[in-house]
């Protein structure tokens, strides 16, 4: 290995893409984490997933049952806000697009649409405390009759985002971002780049458990804007049940189900995203439809030298030589941050 390519990459800030090798490319060392199927059994020791597989079964159903949840989320929005016998007569209406969708056709929809200026900087700060009075669903709506206790606690938690972080300043200026969302919402920061502190090491998997018992959101910013670059900052809140908020080069959808994590690069400012953060956590429903792939996957870790193993006893037609360089050139590129 040249000596060179290594500074190099060093100096750049960006040698943790050779040591790491979180790249979906390598034939060695799987992404950080996966998602299999709930029916999968638990000590299961598949091939790892380069690209989402939007062909198998767990997938369709979950696309059908999703076009049955958009429905009913706009059949909820569209009833009249008190009870009465004709709003109750709706209810196993109601539960038949929560539970399963007969629709076959047609593409799920994207992300809702956040409802223009109605919040202002104090409204967004405190966002959570007092959802009625921001415009939230009202209580006199059975939003909580179709879903399970586990959603409707994971909806009821009080506070909007975190954030951990050991880095800073980062080559993605990912502490910009965070910044630039503290301006219109509240983030609880963790790690040496934060205000808080968790244990020996905050990336333990007990303090993802602490935020995720009261947190909406999870901010998984990556170091570097590099392609297919994925760490445990995306798996982690993914396993604990909060939705991530990711920043980062990687095609999220490539591998992640619709629905499941929220893009901050598709948003046009930092007020932007700040605000459809808080109107997900104005409205219950809407906010548990980035959970709903829960039902229907877990995350996995996988374990690296199985594979390695496993591919030490593949026959290969031909030996395969592979220099740093080519390597480097042909499957890391990075982006430059945006300005926040």
């Amino acid at each position: 290995m040249s000596t060179s390519v290594w500074s190099n990459a060093e100096t750049q800030g960006i040698f943790f893409n050779l040591t790491m090798s979180y790249h979906r490319l390598s034939d060695v060392v799987w992404q950080s984490g996966d998602l299999v199927p709930l029916t999968s059994s638990p000590g299961s020791h598949s091939e790892p997933r380069n690209l989402f597989n939007t062909t198998d079964e767990t997938f369709l159903q979950y696309k059908d049952y999703m076009l049955g949840y958009d429905r009913g989320i706009k059949m909820l929005d569209n009833r009249p806000r008190m009870r009465s016998e004709h709003s109750k007569s709706n209810d196993s209406t109601l539960n038949g697009y929560f539970g399963h969708s007969n629709g076959t056709e047609g593409k799920p929809k994207k992300q809702y649409d956040p409802p223009g200026d109605r919040l202002d900087k104090k409204d967004a700060i405190n966002a959570t405390e007092d959802r009625n009075s921001s415009g939230a669903e009202s209580e006199d709506l059975p939003w909580h009759a179709f879903f399970t206790q586990e959603e409707i606690a994971k909806a009821s938690r009080t506070k909007l985002a975190a954030w951990m972080a050991s880095h800073c300043p980062t080559d993605s200026r990912r502490e910009n971002l965070v910044a630039a969302l503290q301006k219109h919402i509240s983030v609880t920061t963790i790690g040496k780049c934060g205000e808080l502190s968790c244990g020996r090491n905050h990336m333990d998997t007990y303090c993802y458990r602490w935020l995720a018992s009261s947190h909406l959101f999870y901010l998984s910013f990556e170091n570097a804007l590099c392609d297919d670059y994925v760490t445990e900052k995306l798996w982690r809140p993914l396993e604990h049940g909060m939705v991530p908020v990711v920043y980062g080069g990687a095609r999220y959808e490539d591998f992640l189900p619709f629905g499941s994590f929220i893009n901050a690069s598709k948003f046009k400012s930092a007020m932007h995203l700040a605000k459809y953060l808080v109107y997900l956590g104005n409205h219950p429903t809407a906010y548990l439809r980035h959970l709903q792939w829960r039902r229907f996957w877990r995350v996995r870790w996988p374990t690296p030298w199985c594979h390695l193993c496993s591919r030490l006893h593949q026959q290969q037609s031909a030996p395969s030589i592979v220099t740093l360089d080519s390597w480097w050139n042909s499957t890391a590129t990075c982006y430059s941050p945006t300005m926040w």
